[in-house]
């Protein structure tokens, strides 16, 4: 969506559930200006800000499921697509 806001200096978090969490602090917004976001990381199933062990048991708890949470490419079903997520993420952490 789009927010209107007065220019400034901002700290901004960009969070989406099952993503790892990114802050950017201070940012310098000009009024009226497009901020371009940065790309989250999937696999934070547990909401720790950290891909691990824990969200891989997650993932496999729900394999060949059609587990909306799990699905990380929304495919309609848990597999090693999504999986293929959560090894490149493998021990990534959140800011």
């Amino acid at each position: 969506g789009t927010v209107t806001l007065a220019g400034g200096s901002y700290d901004i978090t960009v969070f989406s559930p099952n993503y790892l969490r990114k802050k950017i602090f201070q940012y310098n917004l000009a009024s009226g200006a497009t901020v371009n976001l940065p790309v989250l990381l999937a696999g934070d199933f547990d909401g720790n800000n950290l891909i691990n062990s824990l969200d891989s048991s997650y993932i496999t708890a729900r394999w060949f499921t059609s587990d909306a949470v799990a699905d990380i490419n929304k495919d309609g079903l848990v597999n090693s697509i999504d999986v293929s997520f959560l090894i490149k993420n493998w021990f990534k952490a959140g800011d």
